[in-house]
């Protein structure tokens, strides 16, 4: 699953984990080596830019022919999301099948 999906059901945010942990505690160097559970995963260190994940909402000009706008607003009415809603979906979607 992308972070994107997790963050979505509140599975990943950041400062929700706690502290960072050696990655050996969890390579079976601890009280994993215990658990069957864990057995023959791989543990690795990702680093990941909080500016991917970020919220955050930003005003942008965007240029699209009247025909296109009109259309958009009129199917995204019609399912109750605004204009934004649309086109963030729409991005998310295109963006998550190539």
């Amino acid at each position: 699953m992308r972070l994107e999906g997790l963050q979505g059901e509140g599975k990943a945010a950041f400062g929700q984990c706690g502290p960072p942990s050696p990655v050996d505690m969890h390579a079976g160097h601890s009280w994993l080596a215990a658990k069957a559970d864990f057995k023959g995963w791989i543990w690795a260190i990702v680093e990941i830019d909080p500016e991917d994940l970020s919220d955050a909402v930003e005003r942008v000009n965007i240029t699209v022919p009247k025909r296109v706008l009109t259309a958009a607003d009129r199917y995204a009415a019609a399912r109750g999301e605004t204009r934004s809603g649309l086109s963030a979906r729409a991005a998310l979607e295109t963006m998550a099948r190539d």
